[in-house]
């Protein structure tokens, strides 16, 4: 038997998730609508960034935990060194480059006739998503590393075709 089979915990997450959106919805109702605005753009924010990070840092992480791709040991050092960057500075870094005044938007539009690459919420969701595939591949290569080898060869037989 695998050693994580003996524990149940889908009920206390459905619970837990319940009670966490049964406390978010009663905030909700008794704040003023400007901060209930403010929260569901948050949420916005969160969901949109997830759609592109965890994607994005789940092949990461499979093709550097679980493959022989050449330079996964550098790019496994990139990535955790890109864990130790602040926001900000990732930030100021990707609207030098394709902000308002940023060089690729100056070189290619010198009178700035249409909007820049990155603005608004496309550049809020792409800047915290690039961001987050650092953490998710640290998260996501963790559990990979964590599945025993039977268990895969188990569900590589068992995915197998039959004939």
């Amino acid at each position: 038997m695998p050693r994580f089979a003996s524990r149940n915990r889908g009920p206390a997450i459905w619970l837990s998730l319940l009670l966490l959106l049964v406390l978010i919805l009663a905030t909700l109702w008794h704040l003023d609508p400007r901060v209930g605005r403010l929260w569901l753009n948050s949420a916005r924010l969160a969901c949109l960034t997830c759609l592109i990070a965890l994607p994005l840092g789940t092949l990461l992480a499979a093709a550097i935990f679980k493959s022989d791709v050449p330079g996964r040991r550098a790019a496994a050092l990139i990535l955790v060194g890109m864990l130790f960057v602040p926001l900000y500075l990732v930030t100021g870094a990707w609207d030098a480059g394709f902000g308002i005044q940023g060089w690729h938007t100056l070189s290619t539009n010198p009178h700035l006739a249409h909007e820049p690459w990155l603005a608004g919420w496309r550049a809020a969701v792409w800047v915290h998503a690039l961001a987050a595939v650092p953490w998710v591949v640290l998260i996501v290569g963790a559990s990979l590393r964590a599945v025993e080898a039977e268990i895969e060869e188990d569900a590589a037989t068992c995915a197998a075709p039959q004939k």
